[in-house]
This record gives C-alpha cells, sequence and structure tokens, in this order.
C-alpha cells in the first residue's frame, strides 16, 4: 500500500425517490445487464455507452480499505466494476503528480562532465524542495544497464542538477529522470521500447508508483495476491505495456457465490478532465476472468463524448504473481501537448450482484515517452 495513502471514509446515504423513480431505475439497470451480457457472448463487438454510474464507499476494517455498491440512477449508464469509479475519481480529484519540465544535458568546462538539469512543474500547495525526490538514470552502453543518481536542489535556479564524470568524454549518454513526493506520486520517463509480450525482466519497463506491502502494517491485513508490490509500464511501437505483481499468486476468484477479484490500470489524459466530461480521454485496462468469460480482460474508454467497451483489442497474460497487459496505444488516451498521461493501479473484489470491495491501489504516476541522449542525435561510440 502507498505511503500516505488516505483512508479516510467516503460519505455516502441511501437514495430518496418514490416507486415509480425506484422502477424506473430497476428497469434501466436490467437494459444496461441484458447489453453487457450481449457484448460479452461477442466479444468483437463494440458498442457505445454512456456517463459512469458513481460508486458509494465506506471504509472497511480489514480485509480491504473500502466497501463499494454502484448507485444506479436515471443519468447514467455505464457500470465499471464496484470500486474502481471511486478509485480513479479519488486518484483524479486528490492526486497531483510531480511532472518534469525543462530537462537538458550540458558539457561541463572540464570538457570531461556532463551537466543534467531538471525543472519541475509547479503544484498548488506543495514545497517541491522538500516534498520531492528526483533521480537521474544514464547508460553509456546504449542501455544495456542503467545508473541511478540522486539530484541535488539548487534554490537559486529552482531546479534539480547533476554532474556526471565519463570515462570516456566522446560517448554517448542515454538518460531518463523519475521523480517521487511524499505522498507516493511519481514521475517517469520511458526511455526506450519493450521488445516481447509477455515483457521479460529485462525488457524496457519502468516503474510506476512504488507501493508497500500489507504486511509492512501490524493489524492490518489483505489477502496477498490482491496486495500490490509493484507496476510497470512500457511501449512497444504501437502498444502500450502494463505489469502488475502482487504479493501473492494471482487468484481470479469464484463466480458462485460471487467473489470475483480483478486487477485494473486506468490511463488518463489529464488534458480532457472537467466537470462536464470528468472521464474524458479514459481508458481502463481490466484483468477479471470470471467477470469477462470467456475474455480474460476488457477494456472501457472514452473518446469524444462516447464510452466504448471491447473486449477484444486488450490481450492479458497471467502467471504466478504477475499479471501482463497491452492495448493499442491508438486505444488508450491521446498524450496531451507536454506528451504525458498519468495512470493508476488498483485491486478489488466483486461481491454478489451489486457491491465490491477496494483492497489496493496505487497513488498516480505521470509517464512520458521520450528518449533523451547527449549529445542530442548522437549514438554508439
Amino acid at each position: 500500500m502507498g505511503p500516505g495513502r488516505p483512508r479516510r471514509e467516503r460519505g455516502g446515504g441511501k437514495r430518496r425517490g418514490d416507486a415509480s423513480a425506484a422502477l424506473r431505475a430497476v428497469r434501466r439497470a436490467a437494459v444496461i445487464a441484458a447489453a453487457l451480457a450481449a457484448a460479452l457472448a461477442r466479444p468483437d463487438v463494440s458498442f457505445p455507452i454512456s456517463d459512469v454510474c458513481e460508486d458509494s464507499c465506506f471504509r472497511r476494517e480489514d480485509l480491504g480499505l473500502f466497501d463499494c455498491r454502484t448507485e444506479i440512477r436515471e443519468s447514467c449508464s455505464v457500470i465499471i466494476p464496484q470500486g474502481m469509479e471511486f478509485v480513479i475519481n479519488r486518484a483524479r480529484k486528490s492526486f497531483v503528480p510531480p511532472v518534469a519540465t525543462d530537462v537538458e544535458a550540458a558539457p561541463d568546462a572540464d570538457g570531461a562532465s556532463v551537466i543534467f538539469t531538471v525543472g519541475l512543474m509547479r503544484r498548488k500547495g506543495k514545497d517541491e524542495p522538500a516534498d520531492v525526490e528526483v533521480r537521474l538514470y544514464y547508460s553509456v552502453n546504449e542501455r544495456a544497464t542503467w545508473r541511478a543518481e540522486r539530484m541535488e536542489y539548487d534554490p537559486f535556479s529552482e531546479k534539480w542538477h547533476k554532474k556526471i564524470t565519463l570515462e570516456d568524454a566522446g560517448r554517448t549518454v542515454r538518460y531518463f529522470v523519475q521523480a517521487k513526493d511524499t505522498d507516493g506520486n511519481s514521475y517517469v520517463e520511458i526511455p526506450c521500447e519493450a521488445e516481447s509480450f509477455p515483457p521479460v525482466e529485462s525488457d524496457c519497463l519502468v516503474p510506476l508508483s512504488i507501493d508497500q506491502s500489507y504486511e509492512d502494517y501490524a493489524g492490518f491485513e489483505v489477502e496477498p495476491h490482491f496486495d500490490v508490490l509493484r507496476s510497470r509500464v512500457g511501449m512497444s511501437g504501437d502498444d502500450l505495456y502494463v505489469t502488475i505483481e502482487a504479493n501473492g499468486d494471482i487468484d481470479p476468484g469464484r463466480v458462485s457465490p460471487t467473489r470475483i477479484s480483478y486487477y485494473f490500470a486506468a490511463v488518463m489524459n489529464p488534458d480532457g478532465w472537467n466537470r462536464y466530461e470528468p472521464y474524458q480521454n479514459t481508458a481502463i485496462l481490466i484483468y477479471a476472468p470470471m467477470k469477462f468469460l470467456p475474455a480474460d480482460c476488457a477494456l472501457f474508454r472514452r473518446f469524444a463524448g462516447e464510452w466504448l467497451f471491447d473486449t477484444s483489442s486488450l490481450r492479458c497474460a497471467a502467471g504466478g504473481r504477475t499479471i501482463h497487459m497491452s492495448a493499442p496505444a491508438k486505444l488508450v488516451p491521446g498524450k496531451n501537448p507536454s506528451g504525458w498521461f498519468v495512470t493508476v493501479i488498483g485491486t478489488g473484489q466483486l461481491i454478489g450482484e451489486n457491491s465490491g470491495i477496494v483492497k489496493d491501489y496505487t497513488m498516480l504516476t505521470a509517464v512520458r515517452a521520450v528518449e533523451r541522449m547527449f549529445p542530442p542525435g548522437g549514438g554508439a561510440q
């Protein structure tokens, strides 16, 4: 569980209304259920759906973070597995990841060193020098290995700096930046392309927000297969990869009685957020074999004011403690003008027909795919 993760109870209450309103809601729910059943029977079909029904969630005392129930109303028709809407909303509204700007590399006067400089986007209410740690990762052997160095903050320039002395001054340096704050939010750059699916350990995947195990919290337990230890992201040509690793072997759960496990990654373009379109430019990659039979996973996404549900575009592979997911980049949110998107990882369990338990979730990570090298345009020497 990520450091600083909030556990405040989200307010909620019973809906009020007359009998006719309740009947309309029941009928609407039946229509939605029939449409989803039809789509699941034909996994290659995508169909438009509209606004998301909100979750009403309350804090749990054990075996999870929140109990959630979807509030089905006249104005909504999209039902995301219970708990996801709450986690995504919380992350989008409350978490603000650091984002690197003005990343530069320049030769030092000594002729044998390179000075790297990183600026961070200003965040309201954040004391960046105290709240953020910035690390430089660099490689002098064509990304075969990476070295990590903590950068130092300069109050005069209000940027982070690091001087690297090279054994061979003519060597090309490839590098990327990672930043993380004391709340657990982070920023990371993808410096190269992954080469396989499922990815191998040595593939080009970078870490999302660091997660702590529930084993570190005395008196609070969550089943190990819901306890996220780490998650990573990568890209390969036209594909986006997300890998989730749990503290125990992945357990899909069971259908009867309903105890269905889900694991998800929400990928969001922050430029699309506003109070009228809170999910605009959002994609949700979900692994839940017992939910999406005969498919293992499904993709919810919203573009141009329309929701689409698809069980054929998302590839999933699970084994042991790890889940790999891959979706075509064109089906996930387009990057904003600065070239970055944000993501949150979560796990949960569906109980009965209309309720679920949020088991674990990470803080937000801002991700940018960018190749950096010094000198610019250099190659292997």
